[in-house]
């Protein structure tokens, strides 16, 4: 799933929460949720300057909405945990990409890839998903 979804669960997760030792765990475990729900993915075995143009995109705006959710609340703290403790789980993709994998990071993303949806799914159907995703996230924001 791209980043955005999951950065945005996991402000929606501090929001309802204020613990940190509650919104950084499930934050991180909302990650693997929806990893396994079918959805597109961008190829992260064999990034493409698309791809990486995509990832950025991804980055920015989940760095944007983050900014703009955030501005004047007096919790920006913790959604701001809340966000990146859902996006970091993704981290090793970036770090796999510009060192070749290196061998500590494999066993994490052979662990990580068991949670994905395994199977193919087309891009309409995939964004769709986590585009609802993203407008529930907003509901929840606003309770």
């Amino acid at each position: 799933m791209l980043i955005t979804p999951h950065a945005l669960v996991g402000i929606a997760i501090a929001t309802q929460f204020d613990r940190v030792w509650m919104v950084a765990p499930l934050a991180i475990g909302s990650h693997f949720i929806l990893d396994s729900v079918p959805h597109w993915d961008l190829d992260t075995e064999d990034i493409s300057k698309k791809d990486v143009f995509i990832s950025a995109l991804d980055v920015g705006l989940a760095i944007f909405l983050a900014t703009i959710l955030t501005w004047g609340n007096s919790d920006w703290e913790m959604m701001w945990l809340g966000g990146l403790s859902a996006s970091i789980p993704d981290a090793h993709n970036l770090l796999n990409a510009l060192y070749n994998s290196p061998k500590r990071l494999k066993k994490y993303t052979l662990v990580h890839n068991k949670y994905h949806y395994g199977k193919y799914v087309r891009f309409l159907p995939g964004i769709a998903l986590q585009l609802f995703v993203i407008m529930m996230s907003l509901v929840v924001m606003s309770l």
